[in-house]
């Protein structure tokens, strides 16, 4: 999972590079509806938002994980990492295809791609924390 996070984080600030060749004053997706249209637009400077939460997500994954597995909890620390992952997964495709809609080669997000994340995120932390209190319980 790891290794699939740190080509996420790498992924996302891709579009922060290229901006450089978009024309000045060119508008930007900042803001998609419910079935992934664009619903908002903003500057080129936008590009580098999506990016900056990648980073923080996964440092502050990756922190509580470390303490986690320091206490010997392995399945909150297994839970961060996946929860790591598929954030991480979400923002770079997310700031990828925003890119992809400046450069005339999407309209918008995949929007079963994206509720088919938001599914798994929920689902993820649902399962390993009823996990943890069935451990919980049993010791």
């Amino acid at each position: 999972y790891e290794v699939l996070s740190i080509i996420a984080l790498v992924a996302v600030f891709l579009p922060v590079f290229f901006a450089g060749s978009l024309a000045e004053g060119v508008a930007v997706p900042i803001h998609f509806d419910i079935m992934g249209r664009v619903d908002s637009w903003g500057e080129k400077s936008s590009f580098i938002e999506l990016p900056v939460m990648a980073l923080i997500v996964y440092v502050g994954f990756s922190y509580l994980q470390r303490s986690e597995l320091r206490r010997s909890n392995t399945t909150y620390s297994i839970m961060l990492r996946l929860l790591k992952m598929l954030i991480v997964i979400l923002l770079a495709y997310m700031n990828i295809t925003s890119y992809a809609i400046v450069k005339g080669w999407a309209s918008g997000l995949n929007a079963i791609f994206i509720w088919a994340m938001i599914v798994a995120i929920i689902a993820v932390a649902l399962y390993y924390s009823i996990l943890v209190k069935i451990i919980k319980k049993r010791i």
